[in-house]
């Protein structure tokens, strides 16, 4: 579970990196850090993770992200 989740992590870094903007109507909450990288950032994101809305917001936002881009 915790790989899925680093790789997860990953993918949104690489995507914001990659500049993909999101829409004004959906931001990432500010207690959301990415880039994850450490350990203890995988564990604080799958805190937040558990609040519905948080959730949301990233799915969201990978999704909206991966349309931007090209395959990777």
């Amino acid at each position: 579970m915790k790989e899925t989740q680093v790789m997860h992590g990953k993918i949104l870094n690489r995507l914001m990196k990659a500049g993909a903007a999101p829409s004004p109507s959906v931001e990432l909450p500010e207690s959301v850090k990415i880039p994850l990288t450490s350990d203890e950032d995988v564990a604080l994101l799958e805190e937040q993770l558990k609040d519905a809305a948080t959730l949301k917001c990233l799915v969201k936002l990978y999704f909206m992200a991966s349309m931007t881009l090209p395959c990777i």
